[in-house]
């Protein structure tokens, strides 16, 4: 998108989630089981799973009474991502609807390649869609529905749109204040990996080759011995680059 020219322009939205897991209806999570096909007995047991549980809040210092909550699913229970990834297929299957209707108009790197509307993982939202008025009134309707039956909402403080290069900025202003969101020059990291927008350079690396000297000279590293030092450098070394080199080419001179 950094390089894209012609008439038409894209844009590209960083969505935020509040409260992500907080905010799921055990409604719309019986809804997503059923429309999946399973049975009532093995939906009812995982719901019972969900709705068994009990909380506590500290209030003015003091732990109040144990209470049940009405929504939600249970951060590091092993069923609650599954459940999550679910009913986010929701809203990736209320995009292609769209699609299919000529509503959504995804973006296209070339003629001959599929369209790509959307990148999920889990809580973390990429959306992909033409430039233009009538896009952002289905995007705002696509999302809008989604939260409205789910239950969840969308952080504007939080959310970022980026457009592509050949977009004026008026449109760009224009657009990113009917949305409400921040019109950002770069999107930053997605699941940790920065999105590259430019060529990339060995100063684009600045900050890894920061994070690796930080770890190799922590006050820790002087009460090792040379063998400690050499198992540390070499878990540093292999241990903090090795995720972002699934996705990038890592200049030489890095």
């Amino acid at each position: 998108m950094s390089i894209k020219t012609g008439q038409k322009s894209w844009m590209a939205l960083k969505v935020d989630l509040e409260k992500a897991y907080d905010r799921l209806e055990w409604d719309f999570i019986v809804e997503t089981l059923r429309a999946l096909g399973l049975p009532d007995k093995f939906i009812g047991l995982v719901m019972s799973c969900v709705r068994s549980v009990e909380t506590q809040v500290i209030w003015n210092g003091t732990i109040s009474e144990a209470f049940k909550p009405s929504q939600g699913i249970r951060q590091g229970d092993p069923l609650s991502p599954y459940l999550f990834v679910l009913c986010m297929k929701r809203l990736s299957q209320a995009i292609y609807d769209r699609i299919e209707k000529n509503g959504w108009r995804s973006i296209k790197f070339s003629r001959s390649r599929p369209g790509l509307s959307h990148i999920f993982f889990v809580d973390d939202l990429l959306i992909f869609v033409e430039a233009n008025e009538p896009q952002l009134q289905v995007i705002r309707e696509t999302l809008e529905t989604f939260c409205r039956l789910s239950g969840h909402r969308i952080s504007a403080a939080k959310t970022q749109i980026y457009f592509s290069q050949n977009c004026p900025e008026s449109s760009r202003i224009s657009l990113a204040n009917l949305l409400g969101f921040e019109l950002v020059v770069d999107l930053g990291k997605y699941l940790g990996v920065p999105l590259l927008h430019k060529r990339v350079t060995k100063a684009t690396f600045t900050y890894l080759l920061d994070k690796m000297r930080a770890r190799l000279s922590g006050w820790a590293t002087r009460t090792l011995s040379l063998a400690g030092c050499i198992t540390l450098a070499k878990a540093v070394l292999q241990g903090i680059p090795s995720y972002l080199m699934q996705s990038n080419w890592i200049p030489v001179g890095v």
